[in-house]
């Protein structure tokens, strides 16, 4: 903004001679105008979104005169304490290494622990039990299943964490280390949370696999042994040997049954076990073994007829596959269903276990 002053010829030096324009005063001092302050009054305007401004100075907020700093005192959210952050995080204890997921179904939509400390178990699996042709087969849904699936062959990680939702309206769901049986078999309870998970209010049991667990475990329905199936338990990273057990119906001496057994697609088969003298044939599916339902056991099985294994046993046996074998299984979907006949031989009449030792090369 120009200013258009008076003229200074003749005019007093010593500053009595002055101008006021837009509200400052200017003073002559003989060489030029000197500014003598605002005579009008302006008032700051407060800062905000749209203006620009400066700040109130009051309660809480003070200057100091000497450093121009500006402090704020009062007031503020305080310490967040380790407990706080426990309680945020719905966990009582927040463990070094812990797992968290994000649970929109909490009321607070709160960061909770996915499994135990430490990270063990992670990350955890979980399967929905439902019972729709019971008392024959339980249905699995959820993690791995694109659609659901009667009484499957499991896979478990050593070290990680699987949840069972039993959603069966009953069938109390067992984890066991031995074959389907009246009543349960053997309960296996280490790393088990809520054993026998009843269906009837919707129970959830959880298993994180020990380090040393078995290679092969079983789950059933405690009050229905056809609800039944096998869990083969892995190293992540490194093939392990298995172990399948099947058991037939009580049948006469020198009689034959068919089971199957759920093993893996293709396997190297290490060895053949009974529990007491049997004949028994191993196949690569239903069809071979029907078509060879007639043949005498001092017969050679021609090239080609779908068998391959079998073994004589005169009382409880481990029969070691030398050197190991290469069988699959020839469905027209490929599945892990190994085909077995199991003759008798005991002299009396009862059931027959089999147990194949194999290492899986197709699942």
């Amino acid at each position: 903004m120009a200013i258009d002053f008076p003229a200074t010829s003749g005019q007093a030096t010593d500053g009595s001679y002055t101008h006021t324009a837009s509200g400052i005063t200017w003073a002559w001092d003989g060489t030029t105008w000197k500014a003598q302050g605002v005579t009008g009054s302006y008032v700051l305007p407060t800062a905000s979104a749209t203006v620009l401004g400066g700040i109130k100075v009051g309660t809480g907020l003070s200057i100091n005169s000497s450093t121009g700093i500006l402090t704020a005192t009062g007031g503020g959210g305080g310490s967040y304490t380790d407990s706080d952050v426990d309680t945020h995080l719905n966990t009582s204890t927040a463990a070094d290494g812990e797992v968290l997921s994000w649970n929109a179904t909490t009321s607070d939509y709160d960061w909770v622990a996915q499994s135990g400390g430490s990270g063990a178990g992670t990350p955890t699996i979980t399967w929905t039990l439902t019972a729709p042709n019971a008392p024959n087969d339980y249905t699995f849904s959820g993690d791995g299943f694109p659609t659901a699936q009667t009484d499957p062959t499991l896979y478990l990680i050593r070290g990680q964490t699987y949840k069972f939702v039993n959603n069966t309206g009953g069938h109390p769901f067992r984890i066991q280390s031995t074959g389907a049986q009246a009543g349960g078999g053997t309960s296996y309870d280490d790393g088990v949370t809520n054993q026998d998970a009843t269906g009837a209010t919707n129970q959830t049991l959880t298993f994180v696999v020990p380090m040393n667990a078995p290679d092969t475990l079983y789950y059933q329905c405690t009050a229905h042994p056809a609800m039944f199936g096998t869990i083969n338990i892995l190293t992540q990273g490194a093939p392990a040997r298995r172990t399948a057990i099947g058991t037939t119906a009580s049948i006469a001496n020198n009689t034959a049954a068919n089971i199957t057994i759920a093993a893996a697609k293709t396997y190297v088969l290490h060895q053949i076990e009974t529990d007491k003298a049997a004949w028994v044939t191993l196949y690569t599916d239903d069809t071979s073994r029907t078509s060879d339902a007639n043949r005498t056991e001092l017969e050679d099985p021609s090239a080609g007829s779908g068998v391959i294994a079998e073994i004589v046993t005169v009382g409880p046996t481990q029969q070691k596959i030398t050197p190991g074998t290469i069988g699959f299984n020839y469905d027209v979907t490929p599945s892990t269903n190994v085909y077995i006949k199991v003759v008798n031989k005991s002299g009396s009449t009862g059931t027959v276990q089999v147990t194949l030792t194999y290492l899986a090369l197709e699942i």
